[in-house]
């Protein structure tokens, strides 16, 4: 007997092409999170409420531009997790530094040369 080892144990279910059933799970426990509290809004103000806190949803259930296969709520996470002691050098001056590298092989190529 063959057994078969799955390649990804942690793959999502997928509804649709982009929707997932964590993302339908999420969405409705906010939205039952926000009517359980919309007795505490006026009125008048109870569709601007559930129109913003859809938008808010909406837009934190959508593809990170910056962290890719992660959903805009991982950055915000990771964004309120990270480490405030940890230091990360940027290179700041990246284009200027690879010009300068190549300006310093060109130079080499041309002494190697002559």
């Amino acid at each position: 007997m063959r057994y078969t080892i799955p390649k990804s144990v942690k793959s999502e279910i997928k509804i649709t092409k982009s929707l997932y059933l964590k993302d339908i799970v999420i969405f409705f426990a906010v939205f039952f999170i926000v009517s359980r509290f919309d007795s505490y809004i006026h009125k008048i103000l109870i569709i601007p409420y559930y129109i913003f806190f859809l938008g808010i949803t909406l837009y934190f259930l959508l593809p990170s531009l910056n962290n890719p296969k992660k959903r805009n709520y991982h950055s915000y996470y990771y964004f309120l997790i990270k480490s405030k002691v940890k230091y990360h050098s940027l290179d700041v001056h990246a284009i200027e530094n690879e010009i300068a590298l190549n300006k310093a092989n060109i130079q080499e190529v041309n002494s190697i040369g002559e």
